[in-house]
């Protein structure tokens, strides 16, 4: 079974059925990290506004909770947004940027996103704001203009594991930060957020290997006893029973649908303030939210694989390699799902 997962090496072998913390490297070892950290630290310091920018799906959202979460502790003045799917559309935008550039931002933090956004993080430029981008999507030809670009897949990069989440990268930068900032919380820090890194990480298909275990490891044993109220009240509203020990089925089968539901058809904002806030009655009320949209997705996913096959039934697929199934009634969130489930069935 080891060799199948290409761990022919003793030590790999026994990292791998035995996770540990102590596997964690160095954030420092990012691309960029040394810059992007210490620009932070001295923004918290001088008393800037950060603006933090994620993305609609679970790794952007859980990442942007996670910055939230942990500037907020340090003090900083804090301005946070998760696209809109369908009104924003993927990506840091000049809108966004306008935003907050009227609200007092200097510094612009991505989160699981911008790693193509160069219009965007020029404009911010030249509005004189600093942006720092943190994401784990392959980057293009020539890096965005960014003060800081931290992102493991850089073809300069010689940090040792590829495989981060947008949640993963942010969780390494927060760490960076709070070394600089308060030294003595940086192990207390870690313990506090596995359990964000956790859901991102499975809920974005990431492969479970090298940190991403760790991550997954210990961050579903935080989970199980997380005193975050949005996640406590997504555990019992998907009906999981953290009684027993969690596997990475709880996260994608049971949190990932509901976050990635209102992602997909409203706004994931929504999800975005069930992680952040503290009111147990407020979070019960966006859980049965997101339970709704979830069954509302479902029954979307239904409608569309099931008129793609009567589309494809009036087809001759013989020979076909590249296949385009379309309809003008089809939600844009879903078609996703449903090609891969299409992809599946051939």
């Amino acid at each position: 079974l080891l060799i199948n997962r290409r761990l022919t090496d003793p030590a790999q072998a026994d990292a791998f059925l035995r996770p540990d913390l102590r596997q964690l490297h160095d954030p420092f070892g990012l691309p960029d990290m040394d810059k992007a950290a210490h620009r932070i630290a001295d923004a918290i310091e001088n008393g800037e506004t950060l603006f933090v920018h994620g993305d609609y799906d679970v790794d952007g959202v859980t990442s942007t909770a996670l910055y939230v979460r942990t500037l907020t502790a340090l003090g900083a003045k804090i301005l946070y947004r998760v696209p809109n799917r369908k009104t924003d559309g993927y990506d840091l935008k000049a809108r966004a940027i306008d935003w907050a550039h009227e609200q007092g931002a200097t510094l612009v933090i991505t989160s699981d996103c911008g790693i193509q956004a160069r219009e965007a993080v020029a404009y911010a430029n030249s509005l004189g704001m600093t942006v720092v981008v943190t994401d784990h999507h392959e980057p293009g030809e020539t890096l965005p203009p960014a003060y800081a670009v931290v992102n493991p897949h850089r073809r300069d990069s010689t940090y040792p594991f590829l495989n981060l989440a947008g949640v993963g990268v942010a969780f390494k930068t927060m760490q960076a930060v709070v070394r600089l900032r308060e030294p003595t919380h940086e192990n207390a820090y870690i313990q506090k957020f596995l359990d964000l890194v956790a859901c991102g990480t499975v809920a974005d298909v990431m492969p479970l290997l090298g940190e991403n275990r760790v991550f997954a490891s210990f961050g579903l044993k935080s989970l199980a006893r997380t005193r975050k109220v949005g996640l406590r009240a997504l555990l019992d509203g998907a009906g999981i029973d953290t009684t027993k020990p969690l596997s990475s089925e709880a996260v994608g089968f049971g949190i990932g649908p509901r976050i990635n539901a209102v992602g997909r058809l409203g706004d994931a904002a929504v999800a975005l303030d069930l992680l952040l806030t503290s009111d147990a009655d407020e979070a019960m009320r966006i859980v049965s939210n997101l339970n709704e949209f979830n069954i509302e997705r479902q029954t979307a996913q239904k409608r569309i694989l099931r008129e793609a096959h009567d589309i494809l039934a009036e087809r001759d697929l013989e020979d076909i390699k590249v296949l385009v199934v379309a309809s003008p009634g089809w939600n844009s969130g879903v078609v996703g799902i449903v090609a891969g489930t299409l992809r599946s069935e051939e």
